[in-house]
């Protein structure tokens, strides 16, 4: 598996968007998307990216999850 790849899979896992990862470690949006569909290369956004914790929020494609306990 490459390395983009290998951040893109993690990210998911972890319940973070691009649009959010992107925020979470000061970089343009458009540039994370860049690296993760391997249209662009860069080393510390993958670094970063793997370093995200779990999101407090966890995205999926129907939305944003409410945290557990919410009504």
């Amino acid at each position: 598996m490459l390395p983009h790849e290998h951040a893109k899979r993690e990210m998911k896992r972890k319940g973070w968007s691009h649009r959010r990862a992107a925020r979470q470690i000061g970089k343009s949006y458009p540039w994370v998307c860049d690296v993760l569909n391997g249209k662009g290369t860069s080393q510390p956004v993958i670094d970063a990216i793997l370093a995200l914790p779990n999101s407090p929020t966890p995205y999926s494609p129907l939305g944003f999850a409410r945290p557990k306990g919410a009504q």
